[in-house]
């Protein structure tokens, strides 16, 4: 008797109060509940202006109250953020300053090139502020995935490379961006590698050190290089504008070294070795169209060894490289 007179409520309130508070914490959680007054708006087709002379032109506009900057998107749905305090101007399709509609203020007024202000009342009609007005481009990176190959050449400096000369090079690398100006990448090299004329020929010996005759040797002589990369690029204007790169590397140089005497068979030998390398570049990229571009750089690459036997000093040697190649610009 004394279960069945115990007031029903006071059992049930101590369950439906937290199951209450479990379901309003979901619902903000999963954006299902607002919670404060997040008012935002959109404003398409506009022109906005910086402060810094950039212009982004035909651009949708997307503005969140309180929070430090705006989120500017382009017709092909590249982003951009944008600070508030380094807006200038915001113009609509007519031409119209809606900067305080946008962001809650008046634009600063124009600047002349006589350096003189123009009083510009909210809601008329603004040219230009400046000429020669920077265009500004919102696409994000210019590339989600960039696969290259191509041709070069490389010529030889250093003590490491003594005896050694120019050369032709086959490279295959690939790009990934990370952020609209970062990359990582891989790239793979080989460098052929000539000879002085002065080791075209050779003395050869028997086993008891008899001088047998000087006989003419053939060389084969290359590097084989792969990087991982790091890398820059410039913020892209255009699906076909150029734009600049810079990336430096580190990985390893294997060295491969053979040569034979020119009718003695079984005459000659061969050498292989891989040391540290790194890679310095500096290029630009040429599109052709949205996908396919040219890319042109020159690059540096350092190799060395340290001393035989823990004796005398170390050899470094620097190879100085052009090359052309083939670009696809993928992701876009």
């Amino acid at each position: 008797m004394s279960r069945c007179s115990e007031p029903v409520g006071e059992r049930r309130t101590g369950l439906v109060c937290p199951i209450w508070v479990f379901v309003v914490v979901l619902c903000v959680f999963a954006g299902g509940f607002p919670v404060g007054d997040l008012h935002a708006e959109t404003f398409e087709n506009v022109k906005l202006v910086t402060l810094t002379g950039w212009e982004y032109v035909n651009v949708t506009i997307q503005t969140v109250e309180g929070e430090p900057h705006v989120v500017v998107i382009s017709e092909e749905g590249g982003q951009k953020k944008i600070s508030r305090s380094n807006i200038r101007l915001i113009l609509d399709q007519a031409g119209k300053d809606i900067t305080a509609a946008v962001l809650g203020r008046v634009a600063p007024a124009p600047e002349l090139q006589d350096g003189t202000v123009r009083q510009t009342p909210s809601g008329t009609s603004v040219p230009d502020y400046r000429s020669g007005n920077r265009s500004g481009y919102l696409y994000g990176p210019r590339y989600r995935v960039a696969l290259s190959c191509g041709l070069g050449y490389g010529l030889t400096m250093g003590q490491w490379f003594e005896g050694l000369t120019s050369g032709l090079a086959f490279d295959f690398t690939g790009r990934i961006a990370l952020t609209e100006n970062v990359y990582f990448g891989l790239t793979y090299r080989y460098q052929n590698l000539g000879v002085e004329d002065e080791w075209s020929y050779v003395d050869l010996y028997d086993d008891y050190g008899v001088w047998l005759g000087t006989v003419e040797v053939e060389w084969d002589v290359h590097l084989s290089e792969v990087y991982g990369l790091v890398g820059f690029m410039t913020e892209s204007k255009g699906l076909t504008k150029p734009f600049g790169f810079g990336e430096m590397g580190f990985g390893a140089i294997g060295h491969s070294m053979s040569v034979k005497a020119a009718g003695v068979p079984g005459a000659g030998s061969s050498t292989n070795e891989s040391k540290f390398g790194m890679l310095l570049v500096s290029g630009g990229v040429f599109p052709l169209s949205k996908t396919v571009g040219l890319c042109l750089q020159a690059d540096m690459r350092l190799t060395g060894s340290g001393s035989e036997y823990g004796e005398g000093t170390g050899t470094s040697g620097v190879l100085m490289g052009i090359d052309a190649s083939l670009i696809l610009l993928l992701g876009k």
